[in-house]
């Protein structure tokens, strides 16, 4: 009997080690699916981070090409016609603006 009673003694501390480990195997499933859930909640921020960044640069390099192919062609022109209209006032109207710079002048000295 007293072999009867260390077995049971023995068969009910082995259930209950396999019970604390099954607990503990439990407890960390848990932790790392939880911890899973937190990394692809993390990877899904750097995903989104870094294609806000791409977007962001090529918005910039978008930027950049307008600005070369409309900006810089369109000052030029409008540098052409601003030097071409002075040029045409010169010819034209150059007598009426020496009129003007004399008058001007005049007006200055009187103060």
């Amino acid at each position: 009997m007293e072999n009867q009673t260390l077995l049971s003694a023995c068969l009910a501390l082995t259930a209950a080690a396999v019970a604390l480990q099954a607990g503990i195997l439990v407890a960390l499933y848990l932790a790392v699916r939880k911890s899973s859930a937190r990394m692809e909640a993390r990877l899904q921020v750097i995903r989104a981070d870094e294609f806000l960044n791409r977007t962001m640069d090529r918005v910039e390099e978008a930027t950049e090409a307008v600005h070369k192919t409309v900006v810089s062609p369109v000052r030029q022109v409008s540098g052409l016609f601003r030097g071409l209209s002075v040029g045409v006032e010169a010819l034209l109207g150059g007598r009426r603006r020496r009129r003007h710079e004399r008058s001007v002048q005049q007006d200055e000295m009187f103060i």
